[in-house]
């Protein structure tokens, strides 16, 4: 889904395309998630040049879980979500993005950077059935 400075990763399936079933893939809180893919992630925390380390957000990789179990049987309850539902859904599929290629705003001090354009191949995994 796009979004202001970016993407949100989301994993739907035919007649429930508005839920997203890789909702309880951590972490939840204090860092970005992994499903959220904004170009400030990939410069540093002023926006004049590249992340080298300083802004704790996720790079290139984007790694992720997801069940049609979610929305259903297993949902995220903040810090009440329970680890074992966690790996519920951990167990049916796992998944990974990855930024292959990528165009930022140009850097201005004080701003957030935006993504121009992005590449990225993705791998979804899941038991046959």
């Amino acid at each position: 889904m796009p979004g202001p400075e970016g993407w949100f990763l989301q994993i739907t399936t035919r007649g429930r395309e508005d839920d997203d079933l890789s909702r309880l893939t951590p972490p939840w809180h204090f860092v970005p998630n992994a499903r959220e893919i904004e170009g400030w992630h990939f410069r540093n925390a002023d926006n004049t040049g590249p992340n080298e380390g300083s802004v704790n957000a996720p790079q290139e990789l984007r790694d992720f879980i997801f069940s049609p179990a979610v929305g259903r049987d297993l949902e995220y309850n903040g810090s009440a979500t329970r680890p074992d539902d966690v790996e519920k859904v951990r167990s049916f599929g796992r998944g990974w993005l990855f930024i292959d290629s990528y165009r930022l705003t140009p850097p201005r001090k004080g701003e957030r950077a935006a993504f121009e354009r992005l590449e990225f191949s993705a791998c979804l995994t899941w038991p046959a059935g």
